[in-house]
């Protein structure tokens, strides 16, 4: 009797769950099927298609996603790209996949050493992770013709060539024709249904069949591995207390003679700095940097890019007017800042 009484209770509790929890809405149906069979899908998820998802279950679908693009399970890519997971990079949060998703450079937090794991995500932030993901295969990313949305000036700027990508690749659309509503939120279904559009991309799918995910753990192999690629060459080697960094210039397709400044950090962390240096054409190649200097207290790099003249291109607009460009780069916090043109 006493079990009979326990099978009916459970059901009862199954069948409420089944009325209240959210199937995912009509649009979303399709591609949110594809995504759970696929397997990348967080069980977090199930349930609340419908719920803003939080910035900590966006870095895990995003990890899953490239894990099963790779033929991973998710356990054997934690230990094959990071073992280090358990070693918190962000003060409020020490969760796996977050780090990993650091890790990969999908996320670099919220700044303060923060990531706000249980933040909901703002679609300006989805819009920057799917970017990043995409970049994991590929050099570069068409940005089409703009944006075009009445709120335009509400995307931060650090979001705005990520917004530009999803709606170009069709990833990521507005709220409306007229408006993307940068700081709102995003639910759980939009995220996954993303997702499934940023894997059937032609480009993305070309890279990622051939991808050798070569991600290091210490900073000598990830040097290591910039020395063996043959269609890059390194102009310079300045080695610092923050790490080193490499002046290199990548030749061929489609970026020939484009130069830029990358950090590998102590951890093997690599991070671009000249990110901010506007490309000299619109195929995406940049031109040479120049006057190169360390600071006295080795924690600043300084350089510049002249422009005899200036140019626009027909997908992106302006890219950049004529004058010399100032740049500082901040080797501890592995940031590029824009200092001023004459």
């Amino acid at each position: 009797m006493r079990k009979i009484l326990y099978l009916t209770l459970a059901v009862l509790v199954v069948l409420c769950f089944t009325a209240y929890a959210s199937d995912p809405s009509e649009w979303a149906k399709e591609e949110v099927q594809i995504a759970v069979d696929a397997g990348y899908v967080p069980e977090s998820l199930f349930g609340a298609w419908q719920e803003d998802i939080s910035r900590a279950d966006f870095a895990r679908l995003a990890v899953n996603f490239v894990a099963y693009n790779l033929g991973f399970w998710h356990g054997e890519f934690t230990d094959y790209v990071c073992a280090n997971t358990d070693i918190a990079l962000f003060d409020d949060t020490d969760f796996p996949y977050v780090q990993l998703a650091a890790r990969l450079g999908i996320t670099k937090g919220t700044g303060d050493g923060r990531f706000l794991p249980y933040e909901k995500i703002t679609r300006e932030q989805a819009a920057t992770m799917l970017e990043r993901v995409y970049l994991l295969y590929s050099n570069s990313a068409s940005l089409g013709k703009g944006l075009g949305y009445s709120d335009d000036d509400e995307i931060s700027a650090w979001a705005k060539y990520s917004v530009m990508f999803c709606k170009n690749y069709g990833i990521m659309q507005g709220v409306s024709e007229e408006y993307f509503n940068p700081q709102g939120t995003y639910t759980s279904e939009q995220a996954v249904a993303t997702f499934v559009r940023l894997g059937n991309i032609t480009e993305w799918r070309a890279h990622n069949f051939g991808a050798r995910f070569r991600r290091k753990m210490t900073r000598d192999e990830v040097i290591a591995e910039y020395e063996s690629l043959e269609w890059q060459e390194i102009l310079n080697r300045i080695d610092t207390s923050y790490g080193t960094v490499l002046y290199m210039v990548t030749g061929g397709v489609p970026h020939p003679g484009s130069h830029s400044l990358i950090l590998i950090d102590n951890n093997g962390f690599t991070y671009n700095l000249s990110a901010d240096v506007p490309p000299d054409d619109g195929w995406g190649k940049t031109p040479e940097l120049g006057n190169i200097s360390m600071s006295e207290d080795g924690k600043y790099l300084t350089y510049q890019v002249k422009f005899e003249s200036s140019a626009e291109s027909a997908d992106a607009g302006v890219l950049h007017e004529a004058g010399t460009y100032y740049f500082e780069a901040d080797l501890e916090e592995g940031k590029c800042k824009f200092l001023g043109r004459e």
